[in-house]
């Protein structure tokens, strides 16, 4: 044996034994504990017992998280077992490759099968769940059993005289727990070849990886969203339309000061609003999402639209998207168990917004199914055959989730707080709590406001296909990415910008960079869908904000106050890109402004309650001078500045804000130099 030969038999005789030693450790932290299980176990049983027997009194939410005190330590037991499959494989294959160096005639006791280096052979025949001896494989299989009855059982009768919403959130926490833990088992046991050679294939990466800490190149691009930020709040831009529900409970309480006396009606509203924007629509998002998930790899805003993180062009996305879906129920199960507050309704509140907000959702779904199937691909790129009715269905479509918020925001605070909350037969004494001229002005205003964001916001999005701009010819003509025909109605709106576009059959990009551009700064058609959605919008705040004020704003008839708002509307929408002075926008605010100061002034005279009179003002205001200023912050936007995720949720920002806190705290030179 040469010498290499001998160092390398040494190297695996001390592997071995070095194995050895570890696995006998193991098994003695194995049997400890696995008796510490059966006595948490029996802990566990008395303490149930002693509850439900009157001896202690022990509150349901500490009794519902009692069981994860044996939880944890099978989770232990698991990891050991786990550990024990990786080192008996790697035993065995040791003790093979020993083999190999000794002698094969050699055996030990006089059996013939029987050779140096068999233990670990022996004794996983003797054991193995997958493919050991049928009565020792019982036995393991009777203990495992045992122990998983025994703990089910308690957590169920432990359970069974809790509140339905206790119940489900034991069941959300325990079922995924057990089901993990079982795959685990499974998996490291029954297929312990095809655990272990996946366990090694992943070893061979992470061995070649550096030990030393991995650092980020000074200058090096930002990675974007990681997975788990998109799992936990997929559209961070959207969360300000939570602002149309809470509009839409401040409009209650103008219109109608008896709504905002109910029991924790203000409770009901923060609650609300987080339980349809950060939980409903964020899933309805994440299935917009999957849906449209390979029209996203392609859009050339891809980075900055932040969707799901982590597909690549041309792979099987199979888990993300699974991940992303099971995040969805996660989601839906929270709000189901915010309904255990005792101001929150099941059937009044949570069952109508999930039902509204995905009938919607499915509409849209469809049209723009119906969009994605008209699209073909050509030797000049991509056509469509998309009928326009679809188009400007999408369009209007899609601006009455705008409404929908403020519509929730009117009627469910308030509501579902009297003893038969949760009875859906209780609906019978829900009534509207305004009359229905002001709940269709408002809805019309707000779907108004909603055209306004939607079709102002496309077109950016639209402008983000385009590569390249001629200015040779007269006008200039810009050349768009023909991709861009599978979402038809962001080059219908891109075309009302009034400038000259023509498609291109490169989806590189050229020397113009469409994200960057104000599109919205060009002249633009006077039949701008933004632009027409600014008078109406205007005319109805005018109305709306009539209405709030009693239909008189110190003495002016609403009509007056529309016309009024119409003019403003119209200036801006079309005079403003002409001239360079905006007086009679402003003029137009200002007195709003000195209006709403006096009425103040009037209503406290009076006798009304100062809160109420100052609601009443901000929001006549805000539904006047609401739709004039959101047309003017997305006038002034390009994609670019629109859609960046906001730094807030990137690792980065968090380092800086460290950085800055560590300043303040021990000075900025010490801080420095550290």
């Amino acid at each position: 044996m040469s010498v290499q030969s001998e160092q390398y038999f040494s190297a695996l005789l001390a592997d071995y034994t070095a194995t050895r030693d570890d696995e006998r450790e193991l098994m003695n932290q194995q049997a400890a504990l696995f008796g510490v299980v059966i006595a948490a176990l029996g802990v566990f049983a008395a303490l149930s017992v002693s509850e439900n027997e009157g001896k202690l009194a022990i509150p349901p939410l500490v009794l519902a998280g009692l069981p994860m005190i044996p939880m944890s330590l099978i989770f232990l037991l698991q990891l050991i077992g786990s550990q024990a499959t990786a080192r008996s494989f790697y035993a065995r294959s040791l003790e093979r490759e020993i083999r190999a160096h000794i002698s094969s005639s050699s055996t030990v006791g006089g059996y013939p099968s029987l050779r140096p280096m068999l233990y670990r052979e022996m004794m996983d025949t003797l054991s193995s769940l997958s493919g050991g001896r049928r009565i020792p494989r019982f036995l393991t299989i009777l203990i495992i059993l045992t122990i998983a009855v025994t703990f089910i059982s308690l957590v169920v009768w432990t359970a069974w005289d809790f509140s339905v919403f206790l119940k489900l959130a034991m069941a959300g926490l325990y079922i995924p727990l057990l089901t993990m833990v079982t795959v685990e088992a499974v998996s490291a046991t029954i297929y312990g070849r095809t655990y272990f050679k996946r366990l090694i294939a992943e070893t061979g990466v992470r061995s070649r990886r550096p030990l030393t800490p991995r650092t980020q190149p000074p200058g090096s691009p930002d990675r974007g969203r990681s997975l788990v930020s998109y799992l936990i709040l997929p559209r961070p831009l959207d969360l300000p339309k939570a602002a149309f529900f809470l509009i839409g409970a401040l409009l209650i309480g103008a219109l109608d000061r008896d709504v905002s006396r109910y029991p924790n009606f203000w409770w009901q509203v923060a609650v609300l609003a987080f339980l349809g924007e950060f939980i409903i629509y964020q899933c309805r998002y994440q299935l917009n999402d999957i849906r449209g998930l390979w029209e996203d790899i392609a859009s050339p805003m891809a980075a900055q639209r932040g969707r799901i993180p982590g597909v690549r062009s041309g792979t099987r996305p199979t888990w993300i998207v699974a991940v992303v879906m099971t995040a969805m129920v996660v989601r839906l199960y929270l709000g189901v168990l915010i309904c255990a507050l005792p101001f929150i309704s099941f059937f009044h509140h949570f069952v109508p917004m999930l039902a509204s907000i995905f009938v919607l959702a499915a509409l849209y779904e469809t049209l723009r199914g119906i969009e994605r199937r008209s699209t073909t691909v050509s030797g000049i790129g991509f056509v469509t055959t998309c009928p326009k009715w679809v188009v400007y269905a999408t369009l209007a479509l899609v601006s009455l989730g705008y409404p929908l918020r403020t519509l929730l925001g009117m009627l469910l605070p308030g509501t579902g707080t009297y003893p038969d909350r949760d009875i859906p037969g209780s609906w019978t004494s829900v009534a509207l709590p305004v009359g229905w001229s002001p709940m269709v002005t408002v809805v019309l205003y707000a779907a108004s406001i909603g055209l306004i964001f939607v079709t102002m916001t496309w077109c950016l999005e639209g402008g983000g296909y385009v590569t390249a701009k001629i200015t040779t010819a007269v006008p200039p003509v810009h050349l768009y990415r023909s991709d861009i025909v599978r979402k038809p109605h962001l080059l219908v709106l891109l075309r009302q910008t009034g400038s000259t576009f023509q498609p291109t059959a490169s989806t590189q990009p050229g020397d113009f960079d469409g994200k960057a551009e104000k599109w919205l700064r060009h002249p633009g058609r006077a039949t701008a869908a933004w632009k027409l959605a600014l008078v109406f919008a205007s005319a109805l705040g005018a109305a709306v904000a009539a209405q709030i004020l009693d239909d008189k704003l110190l003495g002016v008839d609403s009509v007056l106050l529309s016309l009024s708002a119409i003019v403003s509307a119209v200036s801006y929408a079309i005079i403003r890109p002409k001239v360079t002075a905006t007086w009679l926008t402003w003029i137009a605010v200002l007195a709003t402004l000195v209006s709403a100061a006096v009425q103040v002034y009037l209503a406290i005279a009076i006798g009304q309650e100062t809160g109420a009179a100052v609601n009443r003002i901000c929001l006549a205001i805000a539904a006047l001078a609401g739709p004039v200023l959101v047309y003017l912050f997305f006038e002034h936007q390009s994609h670019t500045t629109l859609k960046t995720v906001p730094p807030i949720f990137t690792g980065r920002f968090w380092k800086n804000v460290g950085k800055a806190l560590l300043r303040v705290l021990i000075g900025r030179e010490t801080a420095d130099t550290l």
